[in-house]
């Protein structure tokens, strides 16, 4: 009969998922795991396969978070896009994950060979974002807010998830989030254009 776990592997996913998001994958050790989960190389290995299995869990939390976090963007309309750029260059503490940037962008930008597991945990996010913001532009358009065509929703849409992976990979360089504060003025002007007034 199999020993109950004695560590609530949530919380090991969460406190991997912020060592991940500071070092990158490549540059996560097993030991530095460890020190931040508090777990042994065998129970790691036990409980998670390896390192990248671990990897592939928090990648669904990172995922998780953000759908809940961005969900309110998708049921609200060009105001809701723009306070999020807004949002996304506020300051942070020195201490918050945020200042590294994009968990997504930072493991594309970190590894010349990515895991096709990996890729596809990067991609579905992609494709989340790009749901969010199409729901946005859809709804602005439907309330009389917007006027634009199905290819121009879908050219904003890949517009607006351009920028904001290209935001994080300047947050990820500066490791602040004000550095990209002239970067989402322009972003939020462009917005605004699209209003119908």
């Amino acid at each position: 009969m199999a020993r109950p776990r004695s560590f609530d592997e949530s919380q090991v996913i969460q406190d991997a998922m912020l060592i991940f998001w500071q070092r990158g994958y490549e540059l996560t050790s097993i030991s530095e795991l460890e020190k931040a989960t508090g777990l042994s190389r065998i129970s790691i290995y036990n409980t998670f396969g390896d390192k990248q299995g671990l990897f592939l869990r928090v990648l669904d939390l990172y995922h998780n978070n953000a759908l809940q976090a961005f969900e309110g963007i998708g049921k609200g309309g060009l105001n809701e896009i723009e306070q999020f750029f807004e949002w996304f260059a506020n300051s942070t503490p020195a201490e918050a994950p945020s200042r590294f940037g994009c968990l997504m962008v930072n493991t594309i930008l970190g590894n010349l060979k990515i895991d096709e597991s990996i890729y596809k945990k990067i991609e579905a996010y992609r494709v989340m974002l790009k749901g969010i913001f199409k729901s946005a532009l859809v709804n602005s358009r439907e309330h009389g807010f917007m006027v634009a065509t199905d290819e121009q929703i879908t050219q904003r849409v890949e517009f607006l998830v351009g920028v904001q992976w290209g935001a994080g990979a300047v947050v990820r360089l500066a490791h602040s989030t004000t550095a990209v504060i002239a970067m989402n003025k322009v972003v939020c002007e462009t917005i605004r254009s699209w209003q119908n007034i």
